[in-house]
């Protein structure tokens, strides 16, 4: 590869963190309300609280991203049956969404493994870049923001250069494992 393709890559990964990062942003906003409302209503450590109310938002992330199809377009999921046989009764069907509830519980939890890792990374980040006296004169919103950022990008690095199959593997765990 020659310097402008790496020039032309490293642009568009830090524009793709850009936009990734604004909605983790608004994400951090709901995840602190959650972690704060955790930690005092149960009196529970940080790390504790952390793993909580990040169970809590994939569990309810990968709810939306599992059922709004079904329920956006349900002529297009829904195969009429021809055959009685073949047509689930109630017990089934119960059993089933049953089954996709306990699947999306698994996967929350593998995804509140993952981004706690991450929240950690951010900690650590954090640390690094705001230790010193004269960064304490930033906004905690605007050093919140720089963090998310800066592990925006480390994540997208990761994702499309050191593990491009973890992406395809994320969306197999969430619709087919």
């Amino acid at each position: 590869m020659d310097f402008v393709s790496l020039l032309i890559a490293f642009v568009s990964l830090l524009k793709g963190s850009f936009l990734i990062s604004i909605i983790g942003f608004f994400l951090f906003f709901i995840a602190l309300f959650l972690f704060n409302e955790i930690k005092s209503k149960f009196k529970l450590t940080w790390i504790k609280s952390c793993c909580l109310s990040i169970f809590l938002l994939s569990f309810i992330f990968l709810l939306v991203i599992y059922f709004v199809p079904a329920f956006v377009f349900p002529k297009i999921i829904s195969v009429p049956f021809n055959d009685a046989d073949l047509a689930l009764n109630s017990f089934e069907l119960i059993a089933s969404y049953f089954a996709v509830i306990v699947k999306l519980i698994i996967s929350a939890a593998i995804f509140t493994v993952l981004l706690t890792a991450l929240t950690l990374i951010g900690n650590i980040i954090h640390d690094i870049l705001f230790s010193s006296k004269k960064s304490k004169k930033l906004s905690k919103w605007i050093r919140y923001y720089i963090v998310i950022l800066v592990e925006c990008i480390i994540v997208s690095f990761i994702l499309l250069f050191v593990f491009p199959w973890l992406l395809q593997g994320l969306i197999y765990l969430i619709y087919f494992a």
